[in-house]
């Protein structure tokens, strides 16, 4: 992550990071990462972590399991609720219905839901590690363009004060969920950055070819990625697929790989 921030890295290269903070992250990968001598981020949300509910887990599961909170959310938006759903919860509706309903029942079962989340000791224990490095996710993982300018100043402000508390944090963001449009902006990029963010990380699928950019992006990989050439080949159709989309784009065409991109492929023409 020093490396990253500096610019000063070779490429080819690669950065290992996780989101949120959950426990399996600490006491799964990092210990893997840790014996491979391999550097990683978590970008973590502090209040899940001092026992607040992880806002991410709370609202994808009223919109899951709740269909009296979706009828609300649906009159909310006056029948058409942008898509995904659990992008688009205004945070005083969903306090409003949980104030109005068993907050016991709704607390329990949203836990249950998303399970653990990393405690102050993994947290302590990761701070003297060489391998580990801590960034920022906002105190807990809302949608940026769903906050205010002066909620996303606190969201980033507190979590960061938190983070400091550690030796190895590093002033490094990544936005919650992570798409361009729907979670992120120039306007937010602006804001995060105006409060000390070295450099923001997407969960969009671009390649990165300007090493001194403020905007990584980053590809999501799964449980079927198990070995290193599952990896390699996971990232490669992620990008090709971005790719050709991207061209189909510019060429003012939205359908899929069809006659024309094939003919294209046989005049050997190449890739722009």
């Amino acid at each position: 992550p020093l490396q990253l921030i500096s610019g000063n890295y070779q490429t080819p290269a690669a950065l290992i990071t996780f989101d949120d903070g959950v426990a399996g992250c600490f006491e799964n990968a990092i210990p893997i990462l840790e014996r491979n001598q391999c550097p990683s981020v978590v970008f973590m949300n502090m209040e899940p972590v001092e026992g607040g509910m992880f806002w991410s887990g709370l609202v994808t599961y009223l919109c899951k399991y709740k269909e009296d909170f979706k009828r609300e959310l649906i009159n909310y938006y006056r029948g058409s609720v942008p898509s995904p759903d659990f992008l688009f919860c205004p945070r005083d509706l969903v306090k409003r219905f949980i104030k109005k309903n068993d907050y016991t029942e709704i607390n329990s079962s949203v836990r249950t839901f998303y399970g653990r989340f990393a405690s102050r000791k993994h947290l302590d224990r990761a701070a003297d590690s060489n391998y580990v490095y801590l960034g920022n996710h906002f105190y807990n993982h809302y949608n940026a363009v769903m906050l205010t300018d002066v909620e996303l100043r606190e969201m980033y402000l507190r979590n960061q004060a938190e983070l400091e508390k550690y030796p190895n944090s590093v002033k490094l963001f990544s936005y919650p969920f992570g798409q361009p449009t729907s979670c992120y902006n120039e306007h937010t990029n602006n804001l995060i950055l105006g409060l000390g963010a070295r450099i923001i990380f997407s969960a969009n699928v671009v390649p990165n070819l300007e090493k001194k950019s403020k905007l990584m992006h980053r590809i999501a990989l799964d449980s079927n990625a198990c070995t290193e050439d599952q990896i390699k080949g996971a990232i490669t159709i992620r990008l090709l697929k971005q790719r050709i989309r991207h061209y189909f784009l510019k060429q003012g065409r939205t359908g899929g790989v069809g006659t024309s991109w094939k003919e294209k492929l046989e005049q050997k023409e190449r890739y722009p």
